[in-house]
């Protein structure tokens, strides 16, 4: 493929990826209003949100047939509307049941867009043949900061959150419409090639897997952990804030200031990965996000606990994509290990904020929030499966 085709559909997909990061934190931030709105308990929403999580899981475990049959880019054709859709629902949502509907397909869309566009941007990295995912999940981070910073605005100006979601999905499925010719460009859709390898076939035609190696366990681990993490700031910060005694507009301020950092890190992660490798950068990480939780939780005053929301996102940051990363290079199949590695990881991110809501119905949310800190503290102790020497990097290859 000619550099301009590639650098078209890069286009294409990095604003996909800021159109989910938008959707996304547009729920997020506004989570407080539904949840007042409706009169829900922390164990009601955690419910709820558990639903979200469901919906995501269902659909992932579709989407990769999906993906091989029709393509990537058109699986993102369909998928980017139905996250909008799901978008627009749970501020209309009458009751908890209603509520628990909407959140299936919220997470339907979620699920359906996050493997086709990380598949999609898998391929498109083989073909610059040096490592960009980094880059993608930072355009993520800045949709998220982005729809965390206009939500707590429309927030603070009283907007209800039943006008704010569906008039914002309607805008992000109109600017994700722009985008979609792009996407073939390679005259495909972004259909993965078939696989080269004996193994591979056999794996794709239905051969039994076998239990994935020690550091691949290991590596899953790291995934689920620190994205257990993420989802846990992105559905719990701004309720943490306001049970602080903040209007709604500073409690959006958490989740904006932790996706900001997360940006930035990202945007920066590939060139630290070269200075500090892979394995030291994921434990610094790893502790330095359980020391902005820990300052979030010990004081209890929202100018500080703002300050450590942002460290804490600076510490997450690139741990993900550098664990993906590292997963492309272990194991006889590549695709296998990122698939298992990304399962472990989402399955994080979905599931976490709902145990955090269950623990906090039992206890409080301030101590449901220490599971972070012990996650993110054993992700720092795993970070030993990424190598003390490695750099991140691939083999560069000239693009077709």
């Amino acid at each position: 493929m000619t550099r301009p085709r590639v650098g078209l559909i890069r286009l294409a997909i990095t604003a996909l990826f800021f159109v989910n990061g938008m959707v996304m934190a547009s729920w997020f931030v506004r989570i407080p209003a539904v949840k007042s709105g409706l009169g829900l308990s922390a164990g009601q929403l955690g419910f709820a949100l558990l639903c979200v999580a469901a919906g995501s899981i269902l659909m992932m475990s579709l989407a990769s047939g999906l993906v091989e049959r029709f393509g990537a880019s058109r699986v993102l054709v369909a998928g980017a509307p139905l996250l909008c859709l799901g978008l627009s629902l749970p501020a209309l949502a009458p009751s908890l049941p209603t509520l628990s509907a909407a959140g299936l397909v919220l997470g339907a869309g979620n699920g359906l867009m996050n493997v086709a566009l990380n598949s999609r941007a898998s391929q498109l990295e083989q073909e610059y043949g040096r490592p960009i995912m980094s880059s993608f999940h930072a355009l993520f981070s800045l949709g998220g900061f982005g729809a965390s910073v206009a939500g707590g605005l429309v927030a603070s100006a009283g907007v209800e959150a039943s006008v704010h979601l569906p008039l914002t999905a309607l805008a992000l499925v109109a600017a994700a419409g722009v985008f979609f010719p792009l996407l073939f460009r390679d005259g495909k859709g972004g259909v993965e090639a078939e696989p080269t390898t004996g193994e591979a076939v056999e794996t794709r035609a239905g051969k039994r897997p076998s239990m994935p190696a020690p550091v691949v366990l290991l590596l899953g681990v790291i995934g689920f952990s620190v994205l257990f993490g993420e989802g846990a700031m992105a559905d719990w910060s701004a309720v943490y804030l306001r049970g602080l005694g903040t209007t709604e507009g500073v409690a959006a301020a958490g989740y904006a200031l932790f996706s900001l950092a997360m940006a930035t890190g990202r945007l920066t992660g590939d060139r630290l990965t070269e200075l500090l490798g892979a394995a030291s950068l994921v434990r610094f990480g790893g502790l330095l996000g359980a020391m902005g939780l820990a300052v979030v939780l010990l004081t209890g005053w929202p100018p500080l606990a703002l300050l450590g929301f942002g460290v804490i996102g600076l510490g997450f940051s690139t741990i993900f994509p550098l664990t993906l990363s590292t997963a492309g290079k272990t194991g006889k199949v590549p695709s296998a290990t990122i698939a298992f590695v990304s399962a472990c990881g989402y399955g994080g991110f979905l599931f976490g904020p709902a145990v955090i809501g269950f623990v906090a119905q039992l206890t409080a949310l301030s101590f449901s929030l220490v599971t972070v800190i012990l996650l993110s503290i054993l992700v720092a102790v795993a970070a030993r499966a990424l190598g003390p020497g490695r750099t991140g990097r691939t083999v560069a290859h000239e693009p077709a």
